[in-house]
């Protein structure tokens, strides 16, 4: 591996890792589900807890589409 693309991998790494890791531990965070399956108040006429998990389960999607579009304008996919 050339000096440049390890340089480069590691922006990427620094740009995407921490969002991966701040999903992955509201997910893994009980309280906050517990917290939030108390609240009762609708959203748009869902419940909080319902929100919550819908949203955890579309973040790592929408942030590895995000990851798989900069690569792909990089060209780093090929």
């Amino acid at each position: 591996m050339e000096r440049a693309e390890i340089h480069r991998r590691s922006r990427i790494n620094l740009l995407f890792g921490p969002l991966f890791t701040l999903i992955f531990v509201l997910a893994l965070a009980p309280p906050l589900y517990i917290a939030l399956s108390e609240e009762h108040a609708l959203v748009a006429g869902v419940p909080g807890s319902i929100w919550y998990l819908l949203l955890i389960s579309a973040a790592p999607i929408l942030v590895a589409y995000g990851l798989w579009r900069f690569e792909g304008r990089r060209g780093e996919l090929d």
